[in-house]
């Protein structure tokens, strides 16, 4: 019995071998997609679209990486600059979004730059000087308005995307969920706002100077104006920005600021959905025993 059984089933894969020598490689690879290839592509595009998720939501962790890897991939997918250039292929964030909010980071610091400049002129008594270029309204700028730039930076970028305000995050739908879909319209809204408001305290600037020149006083070269734009931006962009999304994905402001919890909140994210992943899957499987 044992030996009749071995032979039916050695004739079987023999038959087997020789249909599939039969068939043409167009033929084998169609049905490698109908059988092997179905389920693996299967896996693959659930794994892109879960990817894809995580990187809308701006999320701090990704399957399987460390906590320098997480910072990595952080920076390169959040970053103002490396995110144009760096961004994973899979993050659906694409170029437009990011160069509406990198045109409204450089309107900030326009702003910045400008009304710093008309603060200090205005009240001269105000400025000191601590030698050469470094001056009060210098430190200020650079200080000050780059942390200020940084923050509003960070908060226009999670405002399209944030991962808080997106709905079943948890499997469970959330009170704030309807930011998920006018948080983008909303940061357009506030880039255009950024816009009027850049250009109108630059002709302010401008009218100021008209004015200086025309009571006898001297106006301040448009070339110190321009430096401590483009120094600003440098400073927000290489140091303030890196440092608070820094001080931000390692969550140590979690417990005060139930939203902002970083690398260790999206581990307890992802950790609970797991669970309910689980859960859900034994109860399936035990409707099926039970059927």
């Amino acid at each position: 019995m044992v030996k009749s059984s071995l032979s039916l089933s050695s004739k079987q894969s023999s038959v087997a071998d020789e249909s599939s020598k039969s068939l043409t490689p167009a033929e084998r690879l169609r049905r490698y997609n109908n059988t092997i290839g179905a389920g693996s592509a299967k896996v693959q595009t659930d794994e892109k679209l879960m990817m894809a998720k995580l990187f809308s939501i701006r999320s701090a962790h990704l399957p399987g990486n460390n906590w320098c890897q997480d910072w990595f991939q952080w920076m390169q997918n959040n970053h103002p600059i490396l995110g144009l250039c760096c961004r994973h292929h899979l993050n659906p964030v694409g170029s437009l979004p990011r160069v509406i909010l990198l045109i409204s980071s450089a309107c900030y610091g326009l702003i910045a730059t400008n009304l710093v400049y008309l603060f200090y002129r205005n009240n001269e008594s105000a400025n000191g000087d601590y030698g050469g270029f470094v001056t009060y309204e210098n430190v200020t700028l650079f200080t000050l308005g780059g942390i200020l730039h940084s923050l509003a930076d960070l908060v226009m970028w999670h405002l399209t995307a944030c991962g808080c305000c997106l709905p079943d995050v948890h499997g469970r739908s959330r009170v704030c969920g309807f930011m998920g879909k006018i948080g983008p319209f909303l940061a357009v809204l506030v880039a255009v706002t950024m816009v009027a408001t850049a250009t109108f305290v630059l002709l302010s600037r401008l009218d100021y100077e008209d004015e200086t020149e025309e009571q006898g006083g001297e106006a301040v070269a448009s070339s110190e104006i321009v430096v401590s734009f483009f120094t600003e931006l440098g400073l927000v962009w290489l140091c303030w920005h890196p440092l608070l999304s820094t001080f931000f994905f390692t969550g140590l402001i979690w417990p005060i600021f139930p939203c902002i919890g970083g690398r260790p909140k999206e581990l307890a994210r992802q950790a609970d959905e797991a669970k309910l992943k689980a859960a859900a899957g034994e109860a399936s499987m035990k409707k099926e025993q039970i059927v």
